[in-house]
Formats: C-alpha cells, sequence, structure tokens
C-alpha cells in the first residue's frame, strides 16, 4: 500500500514540472514578438492615439497668401493659427463654420502679418476669408477744403479785350480757370509808316489805327486859358477813360487811351505833346471839314484831364 502512494506522488510532480516548462516556452516567444513590433517602427495603439481629430479646409486658399503651414487634422480643444499676409490699405474677414474671427492681436506686434486663431470644436472646419479695400481719402484735397488754398498761376492767355488764367493749388494740385475782361486793351502791334501816316495794326484781331506820323508840339497852359471851364464843348471831369494809370510811352498809347472819350465822327487822328506839363493832347477830326473835332488831353500816367470839343 504505501509502495502504491509513493509511485502515486512521483507521478504528480513529473506532471507539475512538465506543465511549468511549457507556460514558460509561450512567455519568451511573446516577448520576441513584442520586439519586432519596436522595431518597425509601427505606431502602438496607445489611449491618446484613440482621440478623434477634424480637419480644417479654406475653401478660398488658393486666393491667398497663407503664411504658415497648417496640419492635415486636428484635435478636439487644440488651437488652429492662420497666419495671412498683411496688405496695405486692406483688411480681412475670416469665418469659422460661419462665424466672423476677429484678429489675434496678442501673438506678435509684427505688422506685416494677421494672425487668426481659434480652438478645434468637436467637427470638421470650413474656413473662408474676404478682402477687404479701404477707400482712402485724398489728404491733399482734405487740406483745402476749408476754401484755403495757395493758387499759383499756370498760364495766362490774352486776347486783345479777354484774358484766362489757369491756376493750380500747390497743396492739393486742384486748377481753377479765370475769365474776365481787360480794363485796358492789350494789342499785338504791327507797325507800318507810309505817305506820312503810321499806322498800328492788331495781330489779334482787325483793329488798327493810322494818325499822322509827325508828334506836334503845344502849350496845354495855353488850351486851360483859351477854353476855361463852363465854354461850350469844355470837359473837366466825369470822363470815360478808366481810372488806371499806366505810363504813356509813346503815341499809341495816348490814342488808345483818348478813345475812351471818344465822341465824334473823324477820318484822322494827330498826337501833340506838351513836354513841359508832361501832357498828351490826341485830336479827333475830319479832313475838309470845318469844326467837328475833339481833343483829348491826358496826363504822363495815361489819365484824362481836360475835353475840348469844336463844332
Amino acid at each position: 500500500m504505501k509502495r502504491t502512494l509513493l509511485i502515486l506522488l512521483a507521478l504528480l510532480l513529473f506532471l507539475t514540472v512538465f506543465v511549468g516548462c511549457g507556460n514558460e516556452s509561450k512567455t519568451d516567444s511573446s516577448e520576441t514578438t513584442k520586439d519586432t513590433s519596436v522595431e518597425n517602427n509601427e505606431t502602438p495603439n496607445t489611449s491618446d492615439s484613440s482621440e478623434p481629430f477634424y480637419t480644417v479646409k479654406i475653401v478660398n486658399s488658393q486666393n491667398y497668401s497663407i503664411v504658415n503651414p497648417l496640419k492635415s487634422s486636428y484635435a478636439v480643444g487644440e488651437k488652429v493659427t492662420i497666419a495671412l499676409e498683411t496688405i496695405t490699405e486692406h483688411y480681412y474677414r475670416l469665418y469659422v463654420n460661419g462665424m466672423e474671427q476677429s484678429p489675434d492681436e496678442s501673438i506678435s506686434d509684427d505688422w506685416s502679418v494677421t494672425y487668426y486663431t481659434f480652438t478645434m470644436p468637436a467637427e470638421n472646419v470650413i474656413v473662408a476669408i474676404e478682402d477687404v479695400w479701404l477707400e482712402v481719402p485724398d489728404v491733399t484735397q482734405e487740406i483745402c477744403q476749408d476754401g484755403n488754398h495757395d493758387w499759383q498761376e499756370v498760364s495766362v492767355n490774352e486776347g486783345c479785350w479777354t484774358i484766362n488764367i489757369t491756376s493750380a493749388c500747390s497743396k492739393c494740385n486742384a486748377e481753377e480757370n479765370a475769365d474776365g475782361m481787360l480794363v485796358l486793351p492789350n494789342h499785338s502791334w504791327v507797325e507800318e509808316i507810309a505817305d506820312g501816316k503810321t499806322t498800328f495794326s492788331c495781330t489779334y484781331g482787325d483793329e488798327s489805327i493810322t494818325y499822322v506820323s509827325e508828334i506836334g508840339e503845344f502849350s496845354y497852359a495855353q488850351v486851360l486859358e483859351n477854353h476855361k471851364i463852363g465854354d461850350p464843348g469844355v470837359k473837366h471831369q466825369s470822363f470815360q477813360n478808366p481810372i488806371l494809370e499806366a505810363e504813356i510811352s509813346g503815341a499809341i498809347d495816348a490814342i488808345i487811351r483818348a478813345k475812351f472819350e471818344l465822341t465824334v465822327e473823324y477820318d484822322t487822328i494827330s498826337v501833340s505833346y506838351d513836354e513841359a506839363m508832361d501832357t498828351w493832347c490826341v485830336k479827333f477830326w475830319t479832313v475838309d471839314a470845318e469844326g467837328n473835332s475833339q481833343s483829348v488831353y491826358l496826363n504822363g500816367s495815361g489819365l484824362t484831364t481836360y475835353i475840348v470839343c469844336v463844332e
């Protein structure tokens, strides 16, 4: 009986050792497989890799210079940054799934780049970008809105009796044209002398003046003695000649000024000068007709001083 029990115990011990050896062999095989996976750089199936990722798509990205690279996908709660190149006189509107975003000015003070940031939601994101161009006011025009222009004369075009002046403002470049009538004519004369007469013809138009070439002498004091104020045909005030002083340099200047006072028909003009009194006499009269003359007296500054008419 004892012998039989010993045999059973020995058999049980043998089986226990055999089973233990089998388990050790399986453990070694598992460790070998794990080392091979690491060497092949395969990503382990960790808890981080199981979190959901979502995409960001910019629908019109081809139209804009996006400075920073974007990832193919983002985790929920991750900060997404979109950097756009800043353009002068321009700004952007950026929408994330239809919601407009404000620029993030906390990232950098580099004004050459405009930053937008948002937190990745638990869904795919569609980003849309719009351009907004600014209408920059013309500062130079605003300078003169109060009418305080600094006009500088650009050009002057004159006719016999008309003038056109073009001026430009040195501050805002505005231009204006002014048309006006001249107080005194601005003739461009061509002079011809023939048969004792001098003719001045204006190149601007048809006007011409012919007078006796010889400039005579006279005494203005004697005229005042012979033709007193109050006598018939004597006029000493209310003249038509403009009160604008301009030196008379010759007979043609005296004639132009005297014609403002003209009231008679004539076919001849003669000019005399009193050097002592610096006074000119322009006489309008008709040849072969007694009387019917008008003598206009002017000082050296071109102002009428006296008129004597003889009928």
